[in-house]
């Protein structure tokens, strides 16, 4: 496993001029798994919570020397959370195992050390994970300011409800309250000329959403599974039925139209499974549903009582197969639209001369506008065609590595960013990792602004046909990248660029944004490689008249 680099970037106090400070060191004591921020010494100050593979778990606080006393007992059966379960006021680490529920309560010098205390013993985590991974399984399901616990099983979710303890100063006391279906996801992959050489299996474990999916603020809990999504809607008293108020099978929604192949000189047709969006269509605050399959596409309105999957408020039918489709704003008004995407496949005489020389794809969009997001136009509004000249594909098969680096290229224009006020004036100011990963870029006073969804609507519907090389489609893809970090920053030459340690062809890092010196202004923290070990690194940065 290769070690962490972590660079925690401080903004400083007033300066003439913007700039950083030289950094501080502190090596971390292992090999690191995972990390986290909280105040867990309870000083207005986030620390940082390290977790090593072996089950370590140290603290730094302000940039000193990691400290703690705490081993994990199932390192590589654990799954690990941040949060105040023994209801203290002070954040504290939750630990996962096939021992339950365990909190460990932070010492006066903000550590970590053992034994814990039991919260949840029958709550047992069974699944090998390999290392401690941090996991969102504690959340306020029921809105009463406690964390409860989602417990994965397998093939369920328990949903453990906790409840205010017995008397004043013990832990709380935690009740199944449910058990809603939401199996694994499995991948097994193996090396070698035999079965038995190497084996590699791996499981995702899906997440459970929770959204107010029918108007009464409170939040349910929404389970995807496969082909189904099950709707678990909150009661009054903050409980969670155990069995869905409403089931949707995306299996029962087909088009009867005979099923379309791969057939050269038509439209690529979409996947056979039927496909879900999400959206507020008519602008109510409940979130409405749109259903396609290939030519077919339901309209279901959300109410009241929650999502009603029977009586489709509109049933659409184009007249050709469909590739993809978005529910999307298309035009000024406040209502989204419908966008169908459909992809042509070349010809075999065109598939043929594809082999020698350049070839076209053909993309046709077709857009419905919204009739004040109660149903869509029967008539589409908007058409257009873009067409795509690509290389031979003998020349990308002799330098492939030309092709891809081309792709990478553009995929770099999408930088990481920040949002948070780092000078505390109130103002959000925004960070931004350089394309090449070698610089964080900071602008002071730079919100920005949403993402405009109609800028779909320019690149289809401009009023004539477009034909684009692959140069320009990369073009208007980097161009798309930098037009969100014009958002951000405005345009503006960045106020400050501090430069990151460690290999330029190395991952980029992960940037996160904490107080950690307790000064009222957010802090930048950058996670990278590292060739020698694991290293804490601050420095201090600061903005004009600050």
């Amino acid at each position: 496993m290769r070690p962490l680099v972590v660079l925690v970037v401080l903004a400083a106090a007033a300066a003439a001029d913007p700039g950083a400070g030289p950094p501080t060191e502190v090596r971390f004591p292992f090999v690191l798994s995972e990390h986290g921020v909280a105040d867990v010494d309870g000083d207005g100050a986030q620390d940082l919570v390290a977790v090593g593979v072996g089950g370590e778990v140290r603290v730094s606080r302000r940039g000193g020397a990691f400290a703690g006393a705490l081993d994990l007992p199932a390192p590589a059966r654990t799954l690990i959370a941040v949060a105040d379960v023994l209801g203290s006021g002070r954040p504290g680490l939750a630990a996962l195992s096939p021992a339950g529920l365990t909190a460990y309560a932070p010492g006066p010098d903000g550590t970590f050390a053992g034994p814990g205390i039991s919260v949840a013993p029958r709550a047992k985590f069974v699944l090998r994970v390999g290392r401690p991974r941090f996991a969102d399984f504690l959340r306020d399901v029921n809105g009463d300011r406690r964390p409860d616990l989602l417990l994965p099983t397998g093939e369920t979710y328990e949903v453990w409800l906790a409840e205010a303890p017995a008397e004043a100063g013990s832990a709380p006391r935690f009740r199944k309250a449910a058990v809603v279906k939401a199996g694994l996801q499995r991948g097994r992959e193996f090396a070698g000329e035999d079965l038995s050489d190497q084996w590699e299996e791996a499981f995702r474990i899906p997440y459970l959403h929770f959204s107010d999916v029918n108007g009464d603020g409170r939040p349910d809990l929404v389970v995807a599974d496969d082909k189904s999504r099950s709707f678990h809607l909150q009661k009054a008293d903050g409980s969670v039925p155990p069995e869905p108020d409403v089931r949707l099978d995306l299996g029962i929604f087909r088009d009867t139209t005979p099923e379309a192949s791969l057939t050269p000189g038509r439209t690529l047709a979409g996947g056979w499974d039927a496909t879900l969006s999400v959206r507020d269509l008519d602008r109510d605050g409940i979130p409405d549903y749109v259903i396609a399959h290939r030519r077919k596409i339901w309209v279901f309105h959300g109410a009241r009582d929650g999502p009603a999957f029977v009586a489709p408020s509109a049933i659409l039918k184009t007249a050709e197969d469909l590739t993809t489709l978005a529910v999307v704003r298309l035009d000024e008004d406040e209502w989204p639209d419908l966008l169908l995407i459909r992809i042509e496949v070349p010809t075999v005489a065109g598939l043929l001369k594809a082999l020698y020389f350049e070839w076209e794809v053909t993309i046709g969009a077709v857009g419905y506008a919204s009739r004040e997001g109660r149903t869509f136009e029967p008539v589409p509004k908007w058409r257009g065609t873009l067409r795509v000249r690509l290389p031979e594909i003998v020349g990308v098969l002799r330098n492939p590595e030309g092709v891809l680096n081309r792709f990478e290229d553009a995929s770099a224009k999408f930088r990481a960013s920040l949002r948070a006020d780092f000078d505390g004036d109130g103002a959000e100011d925004a960070a931004l990792l350089s394309e090449d990963g070698a610089r964080i870029e900071v602008w002071r006073n730079a919100g920005g602004g949403a993402a405009d969804e109609t800028g779909l609507a320019g690149l289809f519907f401009s009023g004539e046909e477009r034909v684009w090389s692959l140069d320009d489609a990369l073009g208007w893809f980097a161009g798309l990248a930098e037009r969100q970090a014009a958002r951000v920053t405005g345009g503006r030459p960045p106020d400050v660029t501090l430069a990151l340690p460690g290999p330029a062809d190395g991952p980029p890092p992960a940037l996160a944004a904490a107080d950690l010196d307790g000064d009222g202004r957010r802090e930048i923290v950058a996670v990278t490689p590292g060739a020698e070990g694991a290293v804490f690194r601050m420095f201090s940065i600061w903005f004009v008249g600050r």
